[in-house]
This record gives C-alpha cells, sequence and structure tokens, in this order.
C-alpha cells in the first residue's frame, strides 16, 4: 500500500492531489516524515513476508499434487546424505591425498532412501579433484543408468569435481547446492519416466551437437523436456528455501540460454541457425513448466493472490503451527 505525507499527516495514496483516507497525523513536519519512512517500511516487510509464505505454501503443494513419487523429498534426503558423506573426516582426508587422475567411488550411498521405489536400484558418487578454489572448481554430473530389461536394476550415477581443499572453503556448500539439486531433481524424474520414453532415439553426450536435429532431438525430446524443467523447477525449490524470490520463468530462459544457445555456438553454430530450433525447445520446455505451475496455482492474472487451493493449504498450516504450539505448552 503507497503511503505519501501532506504537511503533518500521512494519507494512503501516492501524491497529495490524488490523497486518500488519513492514516493518522504529527506534532510537525519530522515527526510526520519518521511516521511516513515506518508505515513504509512496515508495508514493505509484510509484502516480503506474504510472498515468502506463499513461496512456502507453493513449494508444499508442489511436492503434494505430483502423482508421480517425491521428488524433491528424494532429491532432499540424497543431498544431506552427500553432504554427509563429504564432511565426514575419512573422505576429506582421502580427498585431500588423493592425485588429480584418479576418483574416489563410493557405491550404495543412499542408505534406506530409496527403499520402497523399485526404479533406482542405488546411487553410486563419484569424486575427483582439482586445484581450484572458486566456484569455477566446482562441477555435477548426474546420470539415471536405466536398465530397460529390469527398471530395479537402474542405478543414479553422481560425479562430483571439487577442489581438493573443499572443507576449508566456507562457500562450498552453497557453490555446491543449486546445481546439485537441479542434476538430482533432473536424473530422479527420469527414474519415473515410462521405459518407452527413456528408449526413444535421444542423442546423449557430444553427439547431441553433430547437428541441429540432434541438438533438437535431444532437447526436445520428451524425456529430456520432463528431465530439464524438473531441474530447473529443483534449483528454484531450493533457492527459496534459501530466501531467494525466484521467477521459474527467467530460470528457464537462463537455462536455455547458457545450455543450449551458448554452447551451440561455441560449437560453431551460428545464431540464425539456432533460433528456430531454440524457438521450438522453449515451447516445450515452458508449456511443461505452465502444466505443473498450474497444478499449483502459481500462474493467474493476480500474482499477489493466493489461489484457493493455496489459501486452504494455508489454512491448514496455521491450525497446524496453533496445534503444535498447544501441544508444547
Amino acid at each position: 500500500m503507497p503511503y505519501v505525507r501532506c504537511g503533518k499527516c500521512v494519507h494512503k495514496g501516492k501524491t497529495c492531489k490524488g490523497k486518500g483516507k488519513k492514516i493518522g497525523c504529527s506534532d510537525s513536519i519530522p515527526k510526520a516524515k519518521k511516521y511516513l519512512k515506518t508505515l513504509r517500511w512496515r508495508s514493505a516487510h509484510e509484502s516480503r513476508e506474504i510472498t515468502e509464505l506463499r513461496q512456502l505454501v507453493r513449494t508444499i503443494l508442489l511436492i503434494e499434487n505430483d502423482s508421480q513419487p517425491n521428488l524433491a523429498s528424494y532429491a532432499d534426503r540424497l543431498w544431506d546424505v552427500i553432504i554427509d558423506v563429504l564432511n565426514s573426516d575419512d573422505i576429506k582426508s582421502r580427498v585431500r591425498d588423493m592425485p588429480l587422475d584418479q576418483e574416489l567411488s563410493i557405491v550404495g550411498v543412499e542408505g534406506e532412501i530409496f527403499s520402497n521405489y523399485e526404479n533406482i536400484n542405488q546411487v553410486n558418487l563419484h569424486i575427483a579433484v582439482n586445484n581450484l578454489n572458486d566456484k569455477s572448481g566446482v562441477q555435477v554430473q548426474a546420470h539415471y543408468a536405466c536398465n530397460v530389461e529390469d527398471r530395479s536394476k537402474s542405478d543414479l550415477i553422481l560425479g562430483l569435481y571439487i577442489p581438493r581443499e573443499y572443507s576449508g572453503i566456507p562457500e562450498f556448500e552453497r557453490w555446491l547446492e543449486f546445481d546439485l539439486a537441479d542434476a538430482l531433481s533432473h536424473e530422479i524424474q527420469h527414474s519415473c519416466d515410462t521405459t518407452e520414453m527413456l528408449s526413444a532415439d535421444i542423442p546423449e553426450g557430444e553427439e547431441k551437437w553433430i547437428s541441429i536435429d540432434h541438438i533438437y532431438r535431444h532437447f526436445g525430446s520428451d524425456a529430456e523436456t520432463r528431465g530439464y524443467v524438473a531441474g530447473i523447477l529443483g534449483r528454484g525449490r531450493r533457492m527459496e528455501m534459501r530466501g531467494h524470490s525466484v521467477d521459474y520463468n527467467q530460470l528457464l530462459t537462463n537455462d536455455l540460454v547458457g545450455r543450449v544457445f551458448d554452447q551451440a555456438l561455441l560449437r560453431g553454430y551460428s545464431e540464425e541457425e539456432m533460433y528456430p530450433v531454440m524457438n521450438s525447445i522453449a515451447t516445450k520446455w515452458d508449456q511443461r513448466m505452465t502444466d505443473i505451475l498450474k497444478k499449483i496455482g502459481a500462474v493467474d492474472d493476480d500474482p499477489g493472490e493466493l489461489s484457493p487451493e493455496e489459501a486452504e493449504k494455508l489454512e491448514q498450516l496455521v491450525d497446524k503451527a496453533v496445534d503444535d504450539a498447544l501441544d508444547d505448552e
């Protein structure tokens, strides 16, 4: 709500000429200015709280409304396990002493996370090191090794390329967090996809850059559309958990430009060649994301209002918070 000072009084509105309801008056102009500043700060603070609360509600709904296995829960629990592994004194010591041309492999790091989920057998973690001490020294790769004959024998392969002295870098987990959330969400999504979808003729690795057709067949395939969008949503959800305001459409655009367009230009394709295929891929990714966000009411005409489903979820959260508080007394 905008406020305006007119003399010693503060009104709703943007100008004194178009002022609305009087909020209050002070004994002097300096006091009225201080009063106006307080009202504006409070209004902005409340707006931020409402935005953060709405993001929380939508995050919960995004998890609950997905008819697939709980991707967010799996990704979060796996994140915690991986961080625990990296924080163990044994792994810190082994990584510190490891040659640059070797890697540390840990089979079955997932524990009981996927014990009730038949499409992931185990998670294998591979760690390689470098001597860099900035964000460029952190890279994440992941792959769902699908066994088309028996999905229960499919593994999730995770590769981390990290600084040798990562344990002494305060920002390390922050550098790793969002990329890891993206990679885990992407590959766990593939574990939910049908065998037929994953068995399609989809160019992988460097093969996907052989031609414009190969680029589209990879990034525009049904499986990879679902995977990349899941990764974007996983990254965004993790950012929201850290208090960031997230524009998912902007995240999608950044992903398209950085992951597809810029990489294609580096391989010699021209902008004119890439524009048509980029539009085609963007259309598929955008439709997939819009369909998911619509399920949780995150696409509406008035982003300042909660959808009916969000309002119902908020009421449930408030009721639970009150009950918990009463139980603690």
